[in-house]
């Protein structure tokens, strides 16, 4: 949580911000070019709240200080020293002005866009599937749509302003397009209207006399990437077809010959033997490879899913019950990348985790035994969040404080690296908890079938959601 007391974002540490990249690429697959995106991103939700706080739970009681000692209930988060300072700010003088300030500017803005808070990118996105196109659709456009009404009407003074400036901008280029000259007023630097944020103005009406754009030039790179690892899977196919004594070529039977008796006799076939395998010429088909044949069937089919998703730039939303990890509902997005990990058998991602966790606990719903067992959050414990082995340890330890009597933790265990950890959390806190340690027959490897098994199992529940 960033504290609500920093005056504007750039003042807040870039600790706190990094720990905040970090815990994003927890949930989501990111690459290191997007961190300036999600930062901003964050940074305008985090401004939206501090403006909740002061529209909803200061204002409204400034003369009654006695409601505002202490912060919202549902809030609980937010400390009671950045409270205190939060609410002094906000009823200042100085605040008091900057605020009239902003609000007579807001007043000037006539045309309203009634696409609540899903943002133009969202908004195109619904707009294509209702027109069945991918086309990309002119800015003007999406502005107009976006000033609808619930009676599916236009604005009358949008609609009019639009149409008038229509055949009048058919001649102009560059940043003086149809919107700029309805609105008679130039683009700013910063985002482009009718486009949402991280659309500039350079990149929109620039992007036609560039040789390649931004995206372009990243999808050439993530088209580069991925042909050098088909080439290297491809390599080691080879490799392991011949280690077998396969061969990727087809098979030369045209020349032929009797064999004799003896020969028979030392293979240890008859001629009996084999006159069910003779095939013509052409009909053998080219052999999988090693790494395909031993997939599992449900595995092999989540794959296809997969790579469409990563094309697609999509997810699935899988729902995690209220009770799961902690008393509120919500959910998670798992990705096409999180799948292709755990199906080819990689470092598995938090989600691919989560989704397990939501598998078990369906399992024992179904068998009426969910009050026997209560889960961790795994991100709470990943090592990738950032957070030292005492913040984790605590993380931990909160979370067995209200474990039931007769029920069981269930948390991500990985032998071996989590023994120091484990250690580090039975020296927290000795007065409370009393730590016995138990012994069992630990499994140094499980064998493929086993894994396999889980991995079919874990499939077959992900495509449910498919």
């Amino acid at each position: 949580m960033v504290p609500v007391t920093y005056e504007r974002w750039s003042k807040v540490p870039s600790e706190i911000k990094e720990r905040i990249w970090k815990r994003a690429k927890l949930y989501f697959k990111l690459e290191e070019w997007s961190k300036k995106q999600i930062l901003s991103s964050t940074s305008s939700k985090w401004r939206c709240f501090k403006s909740h706080l002061t529209s909803t739970y200061i204002v409204p009681f400034k003369d009654k200080p006695e409601v505002l000692k202490h912060p919202p209930s549902i809030y609980d988060f937010v400390e009671q020293k950045h409270w205190e300072a939060f609410v002094r700010i906000r009823l200042s003088e100085e605040w008091t002005k900057f605020r009239q300030i902003q609000k007579t500017r807001q007043g000037k803005n006539i045309y309203h866009h009634r696409i609540s808070r899903k943002g133009y990118a969202n908004f195109e996105v619904e707009l294509k599937r209702s027109l069945g196109s991918n086309n990309e659709i002119e800015r003007s456009i999406l502005w107009k749509e976006a000033r609808v009404n619930k009676k599916g009407e236009y604005d009358n003074e949008a609609d009019e302003l639009m149409e008038k400036r229509k055949e009048e901008a058919l001649s102009t280029s560059g940043s003086q397009d149809v919107l700029a000259m309805a609105l008679e007023s130039p683009e700013h630097r910063g985002q482009l209207r009718g486009l949402g944020q991280f659309v500039t103005p350079t990149y929109y009406f620039g992007r036609a006399n560039s040789r390649l754009s931004f995206e372009e030039v990243r999808l050439m790179k993530e088209r580069v990437n991925f042909l050098e690892e088909t080439m290297e899977k491809m390599r080691q196919e080879i490799r392991t077809m011949k280690e077998l004594g396969q061969t990727d070529n087809d098979a030369n039977i045209d020349n032929s010959r009797k064999v004799s008796y003896e020969e028979q006799i030392s293979s240890g076939y008859s001629a009996e033997d084999t006159s069910d395998v003779f095939l013509q010429k052409g009909t053998m088909k080219k052999p999988q490879s090693a790494e395909e044949c031993l997939l599992p069937p449900l595995v092999k089919s989540l794959i296809g899913y997969a790579n469409r998703l990563i094309d697609e730039n999509g997810a699935i939303e899988i729902h995690m019950e209220a009770g799961i990890i902690d008393n509120e509902s919500g959910c998670f997005y798992l990705m096409g990348d999180d799948i292709l990990q755990f199906c080819e058998m990689e470092e598995i991602s938090v989600t691919a985790i989560l989704t397990y966790m939501r598998l078990l606990y369906d399992e024992l719903k179904n068998r009426n035994m969910v009050d026997m067992y209560r889960f961790v959050d795994p991100s709470a414990l990943s090592e990738e969040t950032g957070y030292t082995n005492d913040h984790r340890a605590r993380e931990l330890l909160s979370r067995m404080m209200v474990v039931g009597p007769h029920q069981l933790l269930l948390l991500p265990f990985n032998a071996g690296a989590f023994t120091m950890f484990a250690e580090k959390i039975g020296k927290t806190d000795t007065k409370c908890v009393t730590w016995r340690m138990i012994k069992f027959n630990r499994r140094d490897a499980y064998s493929q079938a086993e894994i396999d098994e889980v991995r079919s199992e874990w499939a077959e529940f992900v495509g449910k959601f498919c």
